[in-house]
């Protein structure tokens, strides 16, 4: 592989690099936009030199909704090593990419290039961008053209399960990284393998689910199990086609013999890599087994007869219907019935049939709070604001308490800021239950900052619960998961930040940050 690192691209290239990464591939898109990392990309020159080669750091965590009945935790990396991290990955974006292109099984590609010219881009989803939903069916349509059987094979608890000695293997293969005594001409994998352990307290096994980062490691990992799947396929000789996104893969085959016969070899791929399938998720298939129902072609003819209207009994009417058929694909299994829904009435005037989505909205955010994003942007449109009843904000209060009392962390995320940008300002009791309640270091840093911003972080009954809190973060380390509660802390003078200031000052990356003003949430 040719080494070219980023400094080789232009100036405006490399810049636009280290903003995707420091700007958009921090915080994971599931935290609300409060969650912001922009301070650090401006800074991160200044931090970037500093290394802290004895302590590893531990992420912040939190709990978001995998499914129905499951959840899975994101991570949010120190600082400090997670900023040595981006940096090795766009030193070297150029090398990472060329070897990821390569991989024409994969429908997860991290970057993206424009048409009109060459540019390095991570696919981050910091702006709008078309879906590649249908681009993606009509790849795996064109793959599996002439088997008649699929096996969809997933597996278990992802990032959490990668073994980062994988990544060098990815990189240079298994026995040329297992052997240390020679100088390898390649050392980047074994960078990035002690990279990601250094952000996650030196562990072998997991990477963090959050940063984009990962997303770039877990794809380097794949590709290289492709390879390996390509040459099983041609030692076997056995006719089968694969694909995979992120970690859900798809595999053809022409008859259910072929797959009896290969499918522990291809099982025993993935061991090597110490990955775990999920037996009770896989499944064999018989054609036809892709399907596509047009949601936008669906939910555009109710919009059509909506803005066409001039009835507002009829507007009701429509909208409900609309709403009512996106449960119905959803109870169909289409997973994205309700996200699409919401990007494509965003921008439509529901002022007069407020009352009839108020429910809609809520049971959404219950049922699935990832939505809440996409909610809360309809939410917030000008001529929606003063249509929010009293009743639906008394909602987002019981919800928070509920979401609180059963550590459903990020739910209680987005119902507070659902509630900061509604302008409703709690309570003083409601305040001194949740600092009751909460233990989650992401939500409470950013609860903190709500109950300054509405000015009573420094009412007395507040400022004792306050000193407890403290009390207990001073036996935690900068290092720890409650970096960023201490940080924040710190950085924004709550009570008793004089107490907690040495820990943060200890550290020459987080005093450099302190003393160049970053924060790292913003209302």
């Amino acid at each position: 592989m040719k080494f070219i690192t980023v400094n080789n691209l232009g100036s405006e290239d490399n810049n636009k690099i280290i903003e995707h990464f420091f700007k958009f591939g921090y915080f994971n898109e599931q935290l609300p936009q409060c969650f912001d990392s922009n301070d650090l990309y401006i800074n991160f020159e200044k931090i970037k030199s500093f290394n802290d080669k004895k302590n590893p750091s531990e992420p912040a965590t939190l709990t978001v909704a995998k499914n129905e009945n499951a959840r899975r935790e994101i991570k949010v990396p120190n600082p400090i090593h997670q900023t040595k991290l981006f940096n090795i990955l766009i030193d070297n974006i150029v090398d990472i990419k060329e070897k990821i292109d390569l991989g024409n099984r994969t429908l997860s590609n991290p970057f993206i290039e424009k048409d009109f010219y060459e540019e390095i881009m991570l696919d981050i989803p910091f702006k709008n961008r078309r879906s590649t939903f249908r681009f993606n069916l009509y790849k795996k349509m064109n793959s599996s053209m002439g088997y008649r059987y699929i096996y969809k094979l997933d597996l278990a608890n992802f990032y959490d399960s990668i073994y980062t000695h994988a990544i060098e293997w990815a990189i240079v293969g298994k026995e040329v990284a297992k052997n240390k005594d020679g100088n390898k001409a390649n050392k980047l994998g074994e960078q990035l393998d002690k990279g990601v352990r250094n952000t996650n307290s030196r562990e072998t096994s997991g990477i963090p689910t959050g940063p984009f980062s990962s997303r770039i490691l877990s794809e380097l990992i794949l590709i290289s199990i492709d390879e390996e799947l390509l040459q099983l396929k041609t030692e076997s000789g056995i006719d089968f086609e694969f694909l995979h996104y992120n970690d859900d893969y798809e595999f053809y085959f022409k008859t259910e013999l072929d797959y009896l016969k290969i499918i522990s070899l291809i099982k025993s791929v993935f061991t090597k890599y110490r990955l775990k399938i999920n037996e009770s998720k896989c499944e064999f298939l018989e054609y036809p087994y892709h399907n596509n129902i047009d949601m936008k072609e669906e939910y555009e003819f109710y919009l059509k007869k909506y803005k066409d209207s001039n009835d507002n009994y009829q507007k009701t009417d429509i909208i409900v219907r609309l709403f009512f058929k996106a449960d119905e694909f959803y109870k169909q299994g289409y997973k994205g019935a309700y996200k699409y829904l919401y990007k494509v009435i965003k921008g439509y005037d529901l002022s007069v049939v407020w009352g009839a989505v108020e429910p809609f909205f809520l049971g959404h955010i219950l049922i699935k709070p990832d939505l809440t994003k996409y909610i809360s942007e309809i939410i917030f449109e000008e001529e929606h604001l003063n249509k929010v009843s009293r009743k639906f904000c008394g909602e987002l209060e019981k919800n928070l308490d509920t979401a609180l009392k059963f550590k459903l962390d990020n739910e209680a995320n987005w119902l507070l800021w659902m509630i900061f940008n509604l302008n409703i300002k709690l309570k003083s009791k409601q305040i001194l239950s949740i600092l009751d309640e909460a233990d989650n270091e992401i939500f409470l840093t950013f609860f903190l900052s709500y109950v300054e911003h509405i000015g009573k972080i420094r009412q007395k009954r507040i400022i004792e619960k306050l000193n407890k809190l403290k009390e207990t973060l001073i036996h935690e380390s900068i290092y720890g998961p409650k970096w960023i509660l201490i940080y924040q802390w710190v950085k924004s003078e709550w009570p008793y930040y004089n107490e907690l200031k040495s820990k943060v000052e200890k550290n020459n990356s987080f005093k450099c940050l302190l003393k160049n003003d970053v924060s790292f949430i913003k209302l």
